[in-house]
């Protein structure tokens, strides 16, 4: 996948969850085919999640952004 400038490869996928890991130990890494959030996206791609939980996208930006991360890192998503 590439994204931020690089072809990203297993090793940087895990190297990052292993860094949000150690920031947030909630963080979950799932593959977007298991889900049906992700189902409108014919590339499937692994995705870190935050692990919290939010009444609203406003409430999930604001989490965002209280936790320095920008639009391109994290994105509030429903997945029910």
């Amino acid at each position: 996948m590439e994204a931020e400038g690089k072809t990203w490869n297993y090793r940087d996928i895990l190297a990052q969850f292993i860094t949000m890991h150690n920031k947030n130990s909630n963080v979950l890494l799932i593959w977007s085919g298991d889900w049906p959030a992700y189902s409108s996206n014919s590339d499937k791609y692994y995705v870190i999640l935050a692990g919290e939980g939010f009444d609203s996208t406003d409430e999930a930006w604001n989490w965002c952004k209280a936790n320095n991360y920008g639009p391109n890192d994290c994105m509030p998503i429903d997945l029910q």
